[in-house]
């Protein structure tokens, strides 16, 4: 191979890495995205995780409240009619 052929062989690598390198550097760029991606998804199971057994409490106390009111309307329904009967 003379001078000549290896010049051509250089400029060919060269211009295939000039057409490669933004392609490389967009890839390089979403798999950082991906990678962002997954940790904030990874962040958000954990908080879900923890927050569950909270919720299901809140949960539990609302259903309870909910009874109690039930039962106080029903006192007070009962207590009126038996004040109009009186």
């Amino acid at each position: 191979m003379d001078l000549y052929d290896s010049g051509v062989m250089e400029a060919r690598v060269q211009f295939v890495k000039s057409r490669i390198q933004p392609i490389i550097e967009d890839t390089n760029k979403e798999i950082k995205h991906l990678e962002l991606s997954i940790a904030i998804l990874n962040v958000k199971m954990k908080l879900k995780s923890r927050i569950q057994p909270v919720i299901e409490d809140v949960d539990n106390e609302i259903k309870h409240l909910e009874l109690l009111i039930a039962i106080m309307n029903g006192k007070m329904k009962v207590l009126t009619a038996h004040r109009k009967v009186f």
